[in-house]
């Protein structure tokens, strides 16, 4: 039987970690899935910062490994993001601007989209976020095109979707 090499998901995680977001995408990806055959995804997780990562609720992740892990990734997967208004890590920034120039997929559920606009990936593109921070996207990503009560935006290999329930089904539909 020929090794197949699986698909590599990375979710990307960070401190204060959006953790209904994150296990979903987890539990479309990361779970096994019996009678899915070898070319199921793998899945990883990637610290996007230094030091202990703090989820909601008080839990604690420790990550598969660091921001290298983007490197492999055919698919990275940003789960939420603190707040329209917080600056992310300028490492995180610069690992999703080498994964997509290598054509790695990204998908950004609800605020992911916010990483996406301060890494300079939403110039010229369709994209969306929740609703409540509709307006601060379209002033975060002034070239972009931002659009409202859509379940997700495709532009080329980036996918932007709103809330919780819409980012599961961007996952699915990438599976």
């Amino acid at each position: 039987m020929p090794n197949i090499r699986k698909p590599v998901v990375v979710i990307l995680t960070y401190d204060h970690l959006r953790t209904f977001e994150c296990g979903c995408v987890f539990e479309v990806f990361g779970l096994p899935r019996p009678g899915m055959g070898p070319g199921w995804d793998r899945c990883l997780t990637a610290a996007g910062g230094p030091g202990c990562l703090r989820g909601a609720g008080g839990l604690y992740l420790e990550p598969d490994g660091d921001l290298h892990l983007l490197a492999e990734a055919d698919t990275v997967i940003i789960p939420g993001w603190r707040g329209p208004q917080d600056v992310a890590p300028a490492p995180m920034l610069q690992a999703l601007r080498q994964a997509h120039a290598r054509g790695t997929r990204i998908v950004a559920i609800c605020g992911g989209a916010f990483v996406l606009a301060q890494a300079g990936l939403l110039s010229g593109r369709r994209v969306t976020t929740h609703w409540l921070h509709i307006a601060a996207l379209a002033a975060h990503a002034t070239s972009a095109r931002t659009y409202s009560r859509v379940m997700s935006c495709l532009d080329a290999c980036i996918l932007t979707s709103p809330g919780t329930p819409a980012g599961l089904y961007a996952c699915i539909h990438v599976c």
